[in-house]
């Protein structure tokens, strides 16, 4: 900077045009007019404007020089520190957009119905958010430093708190862990949560934290046992009315058999046919009966899953409704089944109700034929039973899965209106779904699908 004399010094607002005019502009004439007043050195930040009408940062540095008592000139530089006004300025927003993130994350780390935390990897509580801390009536000093299982939410028993303890040592290692647990909220009322500990590792795949998270499960578990419980009594409430009712059936059979055999010389033909009508009903009745009970007993925890050979299986059907199959002079074609994972019971009655079906309802007055087929899709197999028989109606196609329900022209025939329904509770024990696609008079096909995986 060229030198400064007294003189000039009026004119020292018009020397600094082509600094930008702003604050740092008003602060560099302040800082010069000090100079050369009290010979102080100064040093500050200012936008310069270039020819080009653009701006450029710079420091600015000026020392005075002064000649008996006189500042005769100050001795000054402007360095150019764009570029690490930019990085400053980079940083300045990324840690102003870090925070925004920081704000966001706290949020909805804090509003989140889950109870969520951190854990160092030796199991020291770092944070928790509001929804944990509130429901046990604490605050963040109250469990923020301490050992997780030494936390409030864990002292409900010492098994708890060593289950608890050993949970985390195992996520420290790098294993997901997940449990049913009970904790301790409030004034000392107890709730059940689903309860995770997730590792969270750095490049070298090692653990530098531990997310603790639990989600309210109370009602679930109050839902569970109480099914459980209903389940117990109706399979209890079953088994007894099974017995209760067919033990009368039973009596009636055997007296009506006995009058038929003791009086049979002194009965006409009304008589006995109204005794064949009672011996009939018995019996369709204490067939229901066992077919009622055998649906109540089709529950999940029951499921055994094993290696089904269909193939063989659907031959051993066949066989045993041979002579029904050459009465009607039906004509079966099956291709190769697979092999599935299944429940061998279940697989068995489901297609011995469905081809049983087919061969019931053929229509006689054509060629009858049965079809049983099996297509692989990528989770899945999917079966079909598909016959040239009677057919039915499209408003039945979903009401025929139905529990008892009978279409009406066959309400009269030796049918439970059970079988379908049966058929639909073991394909949904199997995780897939069954559906008919058929027309009156022109056949039906019935689907079903298996998964391919299934978890017992």
């Amino acid at each position: 900077m060229h030198g400064v004399s007294d003189d000039y010094t009026p004119n020292i607002k018009e020397a600094f045009d082509f600094i930008k005019k702003d604050e740092n502009q008003v602060k560099l004439i302040a800082l010069f007019n000090e100079a050369i007043k009290n010979g102080k050195a100064y040093e500050t930040d200012v936008k310069l404007i270039k020819k080009d009408g653009s701006e450029l940062w710079t420091k600015a540095k000026g020392t005075p020089e002064f000649k008996d008592n006189r500042c005769i000139r100050i001795y000054g530089t402007f360095q150019d520190i764009q570029e690490q006004k930019d990085r400053e300025e980079a940083l300045m927003k990324a840690q102003n957009e870090l925070a925004e993130v920081a704000r966001k994350f706290k949020g909805i780390f804090n509003s989140a119905f889950q109870f969520i935390g951190f854990l160092t990897p030796d199991g020291t509580l770092t944070e928790a958010n509001e929804s944990a801390i509130s429901f046990a009536g604490l605050k963040p000093e109250d469990v923020i430093g301490k050992k997780f299982w030494d936390c409030h939410w864990w002292t409900i028993s010492k098994a708890t708190q060593e289950e608890l303890k050993k949970n985390i040592e195992r996520a420290s290692k790098g294993e997901f862990i997940q449990y049913e647990v009970e904790i301790l909220g409030k004034e000392g009322a107890t709730t059940t949560i689903l309860f995770n500990l997730k590792p969270l590792t750095n490049d070298n795949n090692e653990v530098f934290s531990i997310i603790p998270e639990g989600r309210l499960i109370q009602d679930i578990v109050d839902t569970r046992k109480e099914l459980i419980n209903k389940n117990n009594e109706l399979s209890q409430f079953s088994t007894i009315v099974s017995h209760d009712l067919k033990e009368p059936l039973r009596m009636i059979n055997q007296f009506m058999q006995k009058i038929d055999h003791k009086y049979s010389g002194s009965l006409d033909d009304k008589a006995r046919q109204y005794i064949y009508y009672a011996v009939d009903g018995a019996k369709r009745m204490s067939k229901m009966i066992d077919e009622l009970l055998n649906y109540s007993k089709l529950t999940e925890k029951d499921k055994i899953i094993e290696l089904v050979h269909t193939n063989s299986l659907v031959n051993e059907i066949l066989k045993g409704s041979e002579q029904l199959i050459q009465e009607k002079n039906i004509i079966v074609e099956k291709t190769d089944l697979p092999d599935i994972n299944g429940n061998i019971t279940g697989i068995k009655v489901l297609f011995n109700n469905l081809i049983n079906n087919a061969i019931k309802y053929a229509d006689l007055s054509k060629m009858a034929l049965i079809k049983i087929s099996c297509i692989s899709h990528p989770s899945e197999w999917e079966f079909c039973i598909e016959d040239n028989g009677i057919g039915i109606e499209p408003e039945n196609h979903q009401k025929i899965f139905e529990l008892f329900y009978k279409i009406n022209k066959y309400k009269d025939e030796d049918t439970s209106g059970i079988g379908l329904a049966i058929c639909k509770k073991i394909v949904s024990l199997h995780k897939g779904n069954i559906r008919v696609e058929s027309d009156l008079g022109k056949g039906s096909k019935f689907y079903f699908t298996i998964k391919k995986i299934i978890h017992a």
